[in-house]
């Protein structure tokens, strides 16, 4: 891993870490439609709860949108919130963090494993959600 790079995400995530409620909900921490059965018109079920825990929901937002880059998932989240009624307080902020935290990890991970690229364009992702 980078040096640069690491000290780069760890500032940012220090800029948004208190925008983060501390609250318990359940968390899949591997959220996508690979992991997900639907009989077309809703979810009828969710499998591989593996990376599963505690924490802000979130997190699964971030999960889903850090890897898509051609749907707008944040956005399609944020108002889906929006239209039900539910206030997401400090929502771009957290969800920030989150992502910046989902990319480091996956930084580490890739590093440690050798796949250059796959670490070159979650480093790059890493940056464009920086600027």
């Amino acid at each position: 891993m980078e040096r640069r790079v690491v000290e780069k995400i760890l500032n940012a995530l220090r800029q948004f870490i208190d925008y983060c409620p501390n609250e318990r909900h359940l968390v899949h921490g591997d959220f996508g439609f690979n992991n997900v059965f639907s009989d077309g018109k809703k979810i009828t079920g969710i499998i591989d709860w593996e990376l599963s825990k505690y924490g802000d929901f979130l997190y699964d937002v971030a999960w889903l949108s850090f890897w898509e880059t051609e749907i707008d998932y944040a956005e399609i989240f944020f108002k889906h919130y929006q239209n039900i009624g539910v206030l997401v307080t400090n929502f771009r902020e957290r969800l920030l963090c989150y992502r910046l935290h989902l990319g480091l990890s996956a930084l580490k991970f890739l590093s440690d494993s050798h796949q250059k690229e796959n670490y070159l364009w979650t480093k790059n992702r890493l940056f464009a959600l920086l600027t």
